[in-house]
């Protein structure tokens, strides 16, 4: 048998695709994490499902359409519209048992851990768009929560839910004043 010269070609500088789930990244706004499996998941896990928990659109406001305080039938008091936005299921918004905090959310049954509550919804602010005391005040009020891009940590937008009309249920949610009171946690999830 006769062996005859290989020519060796020289490779190229391609990027080869993966295919593989990315590693958990805590940066990364698509992962969500499961509290079975103790694993971080692009989406949710395969194993076991994700609960979310959303907000309904009150019936027969034409403000769920436009947006305009003026054309709000859910009474005098515009919170009553973002109030009735709570998923009665699983929540409902009353007085806050922290003194001085107005309303609060309570749940009306076991939320198992991981459930997922929103999205958080209110006006879109881009931060372009306001000056450092505008954003300031904005921060101070409670009701402002500050969106990064993904990757890249930086600052994108604010979802403003201080007018009850442009947000919901969860512009009640009160911080926990200790650990042993918390028993959710904030994620941003595909801001």
């Amino acid at each position: 048998m006769e062996l005859h010269e290989v020519k060796n070609y020289p490779t190229r500088n391609i990027t080869r695709k993966n295919y593989k789930e990315p590693p958990a990244d805590p940066q990364d706004d698509r992962f969500l994490y499961c509290y079975e499996c103790k694993k971080m998941y692009v989406d949710s896990c395969p194993t076991h499902s994700t609960l979310w928990i959303k907000s309904v659109k009150p019936l027969l406001c034409d403000a769920v359409e436009t947006g305009k305080s003026d054309d709000c039938c859910c009474g005098k008091d515009k919170r009553n519209h973002s109030r009735r936005t709570a998923p009665e299921s699983f929540v409902h918004v009353g007085r806050s048992s922290i003194r001085g905090a107005g309303l609060g959310v309570w749940a009306e049954k076991d939320i198992p851990m991981g459930a997922v509550l929103g999205p958080y919804t209110g006006e879109i602010v881009p931060l372009e768009n306001i000056p450092d005391h505008e954003l300031k005040k904005r921060s101070r009020l409670g009701y402002a929560w500050l969106v990064r891009e993904n990757h890249y940590g930086t600052k994108s937008h604010l979802v403003d839910a201080f007018h009850p009309i442009l947000s919901n249920w969860l512009r009640y949610v009160n911080c926990a004043r200790h650990n042993e009171e918390q028993n959710l946690v904030a994620i941003q999830y595909r801001g």
